[in-house]
């Protein structure tokens, strides 16, 4: 990945970690994420909700297959894991 992606990526990250505990769980990206200028919205191909709905789906299976069933549990999310699904999904 190169550095300006990743850079791109841990100003995501900051933005959604408000609390700056280091890590972000998904209502905190749920609460937060606004999808409202992507391509497919504005091209009125889908909702927000939809849009919404589907980055989170890609995260939660992206770590479901990284994480054991015990620590699924955990909704956390660290900036290497952030970093990790970003290098995959591109």
């Amino acid at each position: 990945m190169c550095e300006r992606r990743k850079r791109l990526i841990t100003i995501l990250l900051e933005v959604l970690d408000k609390d700056r505990k280091g890590f972000v769980e998904l209502d905190d990206i749920r609460n937060t994420y606004n999808p409202k200028n992507h391509p497919d919205i504005l091209a009125g191909k889908r909702t927000e909700d939809e849009v919404l709905a589907e980055f989170l789906d890609n995260l939660q299976y992206h770590f479901s297959l990284l994480k054991s069933d015990k620590e699924q549990e955990n909704t956390k999310i660290n900036f290497y894991e952030f970093l990790a699904f970003f290098n995959y999904t591109t």
